[in-house]
């Protein structure tokens, strides 16, 4: 390596220091073990996430930083677990909990409770869905039936779900509520599905063992008509069922584990239709597998924050998010892959909680994230820079958070100075190269200035001089010399500068101006 001397000297005594622009970054992925909460529910129980697979990685501009705002017990929820929501024709905004019904105008909650001797009052305290019909009606699934708001009187209207079946408490407990083209809705509860008429009437459908054209075993969690108005069931025990409403039997899709074509769980959660037609299942401890209804064949998608996956989003963009038991998932198509939103206890518009249990949004394009601690939610059409820091499960990390200078190579790379060290991002691969001081021998770590010219790095530090980089390697440097005048002023170089005469200016701490 080459000490150089400066060849020629214009220096100024006065101390003249050009501002540093230091960026301080905060958070934008933390993945946080889920806490236990307690709940009635066995299925509400947290479990430990999954460690999502390695993420092929993102270009910058593809990236998303996403800042939450909470709504909690702090601010009037009745209770922390938000179990659905949904948005009325007003605007207004329910969130059904396990203790309660709140109506949300955006700046206060009104709460909604079952109250013993009142027939009018909301059936049960835990609420597990909520629909708002194509009539502007909202419907309340219950721990104990069905509830229709009364808008004017402000009270509910009860639908005993279980009167002409006769199975019992399970039956009516209801979990799902579903509206399809011909403005019947679908009842999923404990044991079985409903389908109420426009005319009130029930019919119901249950699971026997006898009979393999029956629904599927268990609670029916989710419903769905696709684009080709065929309705689709998922079930707890017996996969994902179509029904076949000629002969009003249902074909079970089922997991085989001798079958890596079969869906890979049998508890579906939730149902939902992509673009392309196939549907998107995402399961209670398989991930999520993609079906497709033409070939009848599935395949699982892997890398979700959790094997636990209990809700999904398609937004209006497009994009399909996954609410798991270890955060928050936002697909990726270009990379086959998911980013992870997170709870960072440090980070107040980070995720309430990693629990999601809902997915919900609005007309003005709020994205709603129902959690076990809380409401998260923000504002999916609302352009936010891509947010980067330094995060133990990238291969290769940022050195510092402390940013304080940034220089553009010519094939588009971005050269980066920080308080420990120096980085390289490259932009084709979306990911950091690391040259650090151990593999290019700064003089110093903290850099504080950076220019490229002429296909070379020069890196001006705090208490070693100038650093000139070519091929990732220190071919040279400037330091001071108390015996050398023509030696640079000072060790501490904060800015650099090539003037329309391509002369070179070097501004110090201490030490004045310099021009090379």
């Amino acid at each position: 390596m080459v000490k150089f001397r400066l060849p020629t000297i214009v220096f100024l005594t006065a101390l003249i220091m050009f501002p540093v622009n230091i960026a301080f970054a905060g958070g934008l992925e933390t993945q946080m073990v889920p806490s236990e909460l307690g709940s009635d529910d066995t299925d509400l129980i947290p479990s430990v996430a999954n460690e999502a697979s390695e993420k092929q990685r993102l270009r910058l501009a593809d990236q998303r930083h996403v800042i939450f705002d909470r709504l909690s017990t702090e601010n009037g929820l009745s209770q922390a677990v938000a179990t659905s929501v949904v948005q009325d024709q007003s605007g207004f905004m329910w969130i059904g909990t396990q203790e309660g019904l709140n109506r949300y105008d955006g700046y206060t909650f009104e709460t909604f409770f079952h109250t013993d001797g009142n027939p009018r009052s909301l059936s049960h305290d835990t609420v597990w869905d909520l629909l708002v019909d194509s009539e502007g009606s909202l419907w309340v699934g219950t721990d104990s039936g069905l509830n229709k708001f009364n808008e004017v009187s402000g009270d509910f209207d009860f639908i005993d779900v279980d009167a002409d079946a006769g199975l019992g408490a399970s039956h009516s407990v209801v979990y799902s509520l579903y509206e399809d083209s011909k403005g019947q809705i679908w009842i999923g509860t404990g044991s079985g599905l409903i389908l109420m008429n426009t005319e009130g009437q029930l019919t119901h459908y249950h699971h026997s063992d006898q009979d393999g054209t029956s629904i599927g075993g268990g609670s029916i969690r989710s419903v769905l008509e696709d684009s080709h108005n065929r309705l689709w069931v998922g079930t707890e025990f017996g996969g994902v069922n179509l029904f076949d409403p000629e002969t009003e039997q249902f074909i079970r899709y089922t997991h085989d584990p001798s079958n890596d074509k079969s869906i890979s769980d049998n508890y579906i959660r939730f149902i939902l239709e992509a673009d392309d037609g196939k549907l998107w299942l995402a399961t209670f401890d398989g991930g999520i597998s993609i079906f497709d209804p033409e070939t009848e064949q599935a395949h699982r998608v892997f890398g979700t924050s959790s094997s636990r996956v209990r809700t999904l989003l398609k937004d209006d963009n497009g994009d399909i998010w996954a609410g798991t038991n270890g955060g928050l998932n936002l697909w990726r198509p270009k990379t086959q892959s998911f980013d992870v939103f997170s709870q960072d206890p440090t980070d107040v518009h980070s995720m309430s909680d990693n629990n999601v249990i809902e997915l919900y949004q609005d007309e003005g394009g709020v994205i709603w994230v129902g959690t076990f601690n809380g409401l998260s939610k923000w504002n999916a059409q609302t352009e936010i820079f891509p947010h980067i820091r330094q995060n133990a499960t990238r291969k290769v990390n940022l050195t510092s958070n402390s940013i304080t200078s940034f220089a553009e190579t010519t094939d588009n790379n971005v050269w980066i100075g920080t308080f420990e060290g120096l980085n390289r991002w490259n932009s084709k691969l979306g990911e950091f190269d690391d040259l650090s001081r151990v593999s290019v021998e700064l003089t110093d770590d903290l850099v504080m200035s950076l220019l490229e010219k002429d296909g070379v790095l020069w890196v001006g530090t705090m208490a070693g001089g100038v650093n000139l980089i070519k091929n990732d390697r220190v071919i040279g440097q400037f330091e001071y010399d108390e015996k050398d005048p023509q030696s640079l002023s000072s060790n501490a170089v904060s800015r650099l500068y090539v003037d329309s005469q391509d002369r070179m200016w070097l501004t110090t701490y201490g030490g004045g101006v310099n021009l090379y």
